[in-house]
């Protein structure tokens, strides 16, 4: 995205595995990401969440300012709204 201009500049600040804890036990397997970009004078930090339950694939992103990363609630967040949205999913392991 920067080669194509969309970014003057950006930096992977942490991933790795993630998980979303379901009922009792069952964990929903997943990824997580942030990246720092700069675009013209503004600096933000993007979140980006990942999850698989059976054949579906969830994808939670949402982005704020640099100065608000500290005290965003993105991550707890994003883990609620996957555990809401697969709660009757058909395929996940009770």
């Amino acid at each position: 995205m920067r080669n194509r201009g969309d970014y003057d500049a950006y930096q992977i600040a942490f991933e790795g595995p993630d998980s979303v804890i379901m009922s009792g036990t069952s964990k929903l397997p997943g990824y997580h990401l942030a990246y720092v970009y700069r675009r013209r004078a503004m600096t933000a930090v993007s979140f980006l969440y990942l999850f698989v339950a059976g054949n579906t694939l969830v994808k939670v992103r949402g982005t704020v300012p640099a100065s608000h990363f500290q005290t965003t609630d993105l991550p707890s967040f994003a883990h609620e709204v996957v555990a809401e949205s697969v709660v009757n999913h058909p395929r996940l392991k009770r």
